[in-house]
């Protein structure tokens, strides 16, 4: 079905502005942003998503971002258990914008928050082949947190098909500020700062590999698993992977 005239207004508007972000001419750089909408970064598992959380800390403060990542997380700050975890989730926009926040940050579903914040919110995150990613995060898992089952059984948990479309689902294309690709981090760190006027450093946290472009060698029935369980995330991998070939890397420093 073909998009109405409004809806393909805005998202020709959105492609424009992300596109001349890209090359940096949408914004000067700046220092200042404490005008700046707030950064709502939903952090996909095992996308470089601690390297991109970590820069904007060294950039803004790392009290200027607050962090999300479960109500037993040692990751999660004082405010978000103050509040989301003590039943006041209403309570968290304004002891944010009292703390000075620029960026919340975490694995949660964008559902958690998408009624909380609904004026002058950027919605940003990176995406990840779905299949290295599982498989990243299955070995994560191991690793970390002595997780005892078969990368096949891991596959097939609910919880690692289609992750990425999940964690994303109801926010509409024309309202994400920005993705990041993680295979191409450090031109994705340079394209937002083009974007957003910021001036994040590359930074590498949390990344068991020396390249995330670089593939891992599995079994090809548990591959066709991983595939056959993450068709979504495959689709939406793939379109932005094409936008970030033809319209980022060839202008992203």
């Amino acid at each position: 079905m073909r998009p109405d005239d409004g809806t393909l207004d805005r998202l020709k508007a959105r492609a424009k502005s992300f596109i001349l972000g890209a090359v940096g001419i949408l914004h000067p750089t700046r220092q200042n942003h404490a005008d700046d909408p707030l950064i709502v970064f939903i952090h996909v598992p095992k996308t470089a998503g601690s390297s991109f959380r970590d820069a904007a800390e060294r950039y803004f403060g790392s009290s200027s971002v607050e962090r999300d990542y479960g109500t037993d997380n040692p990751y999660t700050t004082d405010i978000v258990h103050e509040t989301v975890y003590s039943n006041r989730i209403e309570a968290l926009p304004a002891a944010m914008e009292q703390a000075f926040t620029r960026m919340l940050a975490g694995h949660f579903h964008a559902a958690k928050y998408l009624q909380l914040f609904t004026n002058r919110i950027r919605w940003c995150t990176f995406l990840r082949d779905p299949v290295q990613r599982v498989i990243s995060e299955h070995r994560h898992m191991v690793v970390q947190n002595n997780y005892q089952q078969s990368l096949e059984y891991f596959c097939n948990t609910k919880a690692e098909c289609n992750k990425q479309t999940r964690l994303l689902h109801g926010i509409e294309e024309e309202d994400l500020y920005f993705v990041g690709v993680a295979e191409h981090f450090r031109k994705s760190i340079s394209s937002f700062n083009n974007l957003a006027g910021t001036r994040f450093k590359y930074t590498k946290t949390n990344i068991a590999r020396k390249s995330l472009a670089e593939a891992y060698n599995v079994a090809d029935h548990v591959l066709r698993t991983i595939e056959e369980n993450n068709r979504d995330d495959l689709a939406l991998y793939s379109k932005h992977a094409a936008l970030y070939s033809k319209n980022v890397a060839p202008y992203a420093d």
